[in-house]
């Protein structure tokens, strides 16, 4: 399904900096001040292709892989994120994101263009953060990391079968 990483980040970096043609280049996770989110790999999508964002921002960016790979928007959220996980396979293609507008986890199904609240049991709790891992172990083992702040208390929270 997905994958963190993949290429090596001088790799990543070349396909990067290739396929956007810039004078200076600015690359996720390259730089010692990130400027972007975790990056995500799709290798579902054809052509292969990066997921990532600027946080702060509603637009999550596709980078095809190889040079002269497009960049794109996979999806436009209808808040601005601090993070995001991306899920594209056979039976799913959603992103999961931290609003900063409301501070929880809303989720973005990309197919049927809806954008909901999870629920949210906790009204102290806030999502925080530029990062946020989504695993699936099977699909009724689901499961959603992610740093939040609750009463000025930092922690890391694993939201179950969002």
């Amino acid at each position: 399904m997905n994958r963190v990483g993949g290429l090596s980040r001088i790799n990543f970096f070349l396909h990067f900096c290739f396929a956007i043609l810039t004078a200076t280049c600015v690359v996720p996770q390259t730089t010692s001040v990130p400027r972007y989110n975790r990056s995500t790999y799709d290798s579902y999508a054809s052509p292969a292709r990066w997921a990532i964002m600027l946080p702060g921002t509603k637009a999550l960016r596709s980078m095809e892989e190889g040079v002269g790979g497009l960049v794109g928007t996979i999806a436009t959220f209808t808040d601005n994120a601090s993070s995001f996980a991306y899920v594209h396979s056979a039976t799913s293609h959603v992103a999961y994101y931290c609003s900063t507008v409301d501070f929880k986890i809303h989720k973005k199904d990309i197919t049927a263009g809806t954008d909901v609240v999870l629920s949210w049991p906790i009204s102290s709790m806030r999502c925080n953060g530029r990062s946020m891992v989504y695993y699936e172990n099977s699909p009724t083992d689901r499961r959603l990391v992610f740093p939040y702040i609750q009463n000025t208390l930092a922690g890391v929270a694993e939201y179950l079968n969002p």
